[in-house]
């Protein structure tokens, strides 16, 4: 059986790192996309970026079998109250995508 590859938005966040460290604990192969340029990932992993809102996510799926979206925003009452539009066109972008 060929190895696994998933992609991974939002990879350097809490719960994307999270998804990134258990995909590793599974031997698969991971193209961890971020917008936010934090390189806090495993080892000497380097992240993809990647705008969901601006950027055509379609080369960033290239070979994957899966994909997880873990994007997110703070938690501070404005973006709250007011939240982009990250979970309505980024994840659209990336369903296009797939």
């Amino acid at each position: 059986m060929s190895k696994r590859k998933i992609a991974v938005f939002g990879s350097d966040g809490r719960v994307g790192l999270a998804v990134v460290k258990e995909t590793l604990s599974r031997d698969w192969d991971v193209n961890t996309i971020t917008n936010s340029g934090n390189n806090a990932l495993p080892g000497d992993m380097k992240p993809i970026e990647c705008d969901v809102l601006q950027d055509d996510v379609t080369p960033t799926l290239k070979g994957c079998d899966a994909v997880v979206s873990c994007l997110g925003v703070g938690n501070d009452p404005q973006t709250l109250l007011n939240p982009p539009p990250l979970y309505t066109e980024g994840t659209a972008g990336i369903v296009h995508a797939m």
